[in-house]
């Protein structure tokens, strides 16, 4: 009974517009009760975090812990910032044209930018501008998007600065402009997600229609099928081509994700060559994200914490009840 009711919730718009923002509060405010309450809903179990066994639970531990005031982390969730750290570990080669780089969004000038680009604001989610031709698009309607943004990142702000150990004034911003990317017989590029586990790539989740019919599937680094997805993508008609760059983009998934527990390394491929679009450690907030098994081995079990589950209890840092 109790879910089937959460089910008939999270259908209800409004209801679903409540719980975003109580979460969102509760992740900048509350991060470790939002991850048990955020856990119950997606999956209707208790959330053990002393004991984490599942991919979720995993990942939430991380986030508390490993990666709480880390500012390298803070630093590489930063689309502006991570450029450096990319530059240093894999060579710019593989990084997007960067077109300008601003500290106002009212210092953004549409004349000024060629006739298609990608503008992002460097922190935060969902602040994306992808412009395939800016006759479409007047100075008022760009400030207003762009505008609108600032009000989105304040909750993201408070929590970065919770992670990151950062004050909420010293998070520079910056707003970034981008090449547009194409792909022959695509609207937006195939997203290639590389799934990392302590520097291996593991598995792969490819995405196509990314801003339309959204379909995707899981693939091994050898580009063999593992599963398809759930939510709200659907199947794809047939299979995504093996991309010519693959193992160029094993190769960099690994030097980037050296360091880390996990991390999702997203690239795209141009003219048969990788382009780095993001690192990401928080996938969809550690809740409810795409995952599957490797060979027979689920992704819970893929990610080891146990080292880094020791190195907090050594620092008496360990308090999940």
């Amino acid at each position: 009974m109790c879910e089937m009711m959460i089910v008939a919730l999270k259908k209800n718009r409004i209801v679903k517009k409540i719980y975003s923002r109580t979460m969102d509060f509760m992740k900048a405010y509350f991060p470790k009760s939002r991850a048990k309450v955020a856990y119950f809903i997606a999956y209707g179990n208790i959330c053990n975090l002393k004991k984490p066994s599942t991919f979720s639970e995993k990942l939430l531990w991380l986030s508390l812990h490993t990666y709480q005031n880390n500012e390298l982390i803070m630093k590489l969730s930063d689309k502006y910032l991570v450029r450096e750290y990319v530059i240093e570990k894999v060579g710019e080669d593989v990084l997007n044209e960067l077109y300008g780089v601003w500290e106002s969004p009212e210092d953004i000038v549409l004349q000024e930018l060629p006739e298609s680009f990608v503008l992002k604001a460097s922190q935060g989610c969902q602040t994306n501008l992808f412009c395939s031709n800016k006759k479409s698009l007047d100075q008022e309607e760009m400030e207003s998007l762009v505008l609108a943004w600032k009000s989105k990142q304040f909750f993201y702000d408070k929590m970065m600065s919770r992670i990151g150990g950062v004050p909420v004034k010293n998070l520079r911003k910056y707003y970034i402009c981008e090449k547009f990317l194409s792909q022959k017989g695509e609207k937006f590029p195939i997203d290639y997600k590389i799934y990392c586990f302590n520097g291996k790539p593991k598995a792969i989740l490819v995405i196509g229609g990314r801003f339309s019919e959204k379909a995707g599937v899981f693939m091994t680094t050898e580009w063999t099928y593992l599963s398809a997805l759930n939510n709200n993508y659907s199947t794809p008609d047939k299979m995504f081509d093996k991309p010519i760059s693959l193992s160029k983009m094993i190769e960099i998934s690994k030097k980037l994700s050296g360091p880390f527990p996990f991390v999702r390394i997203d690239l795209y491929e141009i003219d048969g060559e990788p382009i780095f679009g993001e690192m990401t450690f928080f996938p969809n907030g550690c809740i409810n994200m795409q995952e599957t098994n490797v060979d027979g081995i689920s992704m819970g079990d893929l990610l080891d914490i146990s080292e880094d589950m020791r190195a907090a209890s050594s620092r008496g840092k360990l308090d999940d009840k």
